[in-house]
């Protein structure tokens, strides 16, 4: 099974699926192919390259508590941010 990094970035987020209903909406719209969502640690990386540390980071931590088993338990969470914040 791949991790849920793996798995997000299987997603190309630049253009909408042709044919659907949400695509007539944006008839006008132009794609960017290969677009993908980044890890948390890329966006960090990105901006700490253009901005330095004059940017800080609010971070909100999604979970669904109907499956636990997608989230590891908490302290291991933000053990985890914490050494890749730092």
């Amino acid at each position: 099974m791949k991790s849920p990094c793996e798995q997000l970035k299987r997603y190309n987020v630049g253009k909408i699926k042709p044919g659907t209903q949400y695509a007539g909406l944006f008839p006008h719209q132009n794609s960017l192919p290969f677009a993908y969502i980044p890890t948390l640690q890329e966006v960090i990386r990105y901006v700490k390259k253009i901005a330095g540390d004059t940017v800080g980071f609010q971070i909100e931590i999604k979970n669904d508590p109907t499956k636990p088993e997608l989230t590891p338990p908490p302290q291991e969470l933000a053990s985890s941010l914490y050494v890749m914040l730092k």
